[in-house]
């Protein structure tokens, strides 16, 4: 299967929806923390991090790499118990959001 983004009635963009959501750049991790800590909320001032008290969840947006991941995750470890991680790989949606941005 093929998806095509049409603009003014020309072709912009075609391709597998696979290779497409390769085009935005950016995964979020959201990670569930046990308990905060001192060194984890300067981790968060430092890193940017959107933080939920509330739900114990921080979300950071990184590049979709493994190397960007295996960064991240080796300096939460150190500093905070992890219960849960969640992956957010990008979506046609951002694709769409993506091209639409730049075809004005």
């Amino acid at each position: 299967d093929r998806i095509a983004f049409v603009s003014k009635g020309r072709i912009i963009l075609c391709d597998t929806p696979q290779a497409l959501t390769k085009i935005v750049p950016d995964q979020r991790v959201i990670v569930e923390y046990v308990k905060m800590t001192p060194k984890l909320q300067l981790f968060i001032k430092k890193t940017k991090a959107e933080h939920d008290g509330q739900l114990r969840l921080l979300t950071f947006t990184i590049l979709h790499t493994g190397k960007a991941l295996d960064q991240l995750l080796r300096s939460l470890f150190p500093i905070c118990e992890i219960a849960d991680i969640i992956i957010e790989k990008p979506h046609l949606e951002d694709v769409f959001i993506k091209i639409a941005k730049g075809a004005r």
